[in-house]
Order: C-alpha cells, then structure tokens, then sequence
C-alpha cells in the first residue's frame, strides 16, 4: 500500500463478500485501510476507501463524494488507486488530499 509516496507492507488482510459486495479489511484499526467493492457492476467498480493512519494520512474516497478511485482485478487480486480526502494526523484540523495505491490478493 502506498499513500503520498509512503509505502506500507501490511501482513494482516481479512477479505469478506454478501453476495456481491467485497470488503477488504488490510491492517489494524490504528493503521490501515478498508476497502468496499462492487463486483455486480460491470466493470467492478470502488464504492469506498477508508485509510487509517498511513504515511500520515487519514481519510477516505466514497463514490459520488470528492476525490476517485479507479479499480483493477484479476483473479483474487485488486489494484484500487486514486485520491482521498482527509487530514494529516499531525494537522488534524487542516483538509488535505492523498494519493494512493492498494494491491490486495484475498
């Protein structure tokens, strides 16, 4: 995972679906990500990332909000890049922007 340029390697991944819909939970609740994907729409599409606490940054991208997220798959693998909006967690009162890059095999 990579969030502004800082690259994170998370060992704990626990992948869950209701019928179409795949959650990805990567790391703890102190640092981390969680990651909602649409697999009925055709291509499968991001609803929502949620960053916790990695190089830095908290936040989130939801679809049809601010930022974006486009999605690969292939197999077990996703690949969801885009932008968030959050904060830096040593400015928690300033909005700020992330980048970010999540490669993810469930």
């Amino acid at each position: 995972m990579t969030v502004n340029g800082h690259d994170r390697t998370f060992h704990i991944v626990k992948c869950g679906q209701v019928q179409w819909t795949r959650m990805i939970d990567i790391g703890s609740e102190f640092s981390g990500a969680k990651v909602v994907v649409d697999e009925n729409a055709q291509p499968a599409t991001t609803q929502s990332v949620r960053i916790r606490n990695v190089g830095g940054f908290s936040g989130m991208y939801s679809q049809g909000g601010d930022g974006n997220a486009d999605m690969s798959m292939t197999g077990d693998k996703f690949t969801v890049s885009g932008t968030a909006n959050g904060y830096q967690t040593d400015k928690p009162s300033e909005p700020a922007a992330a980048t970010f890059k999540i490669v993810v095999t469930c």
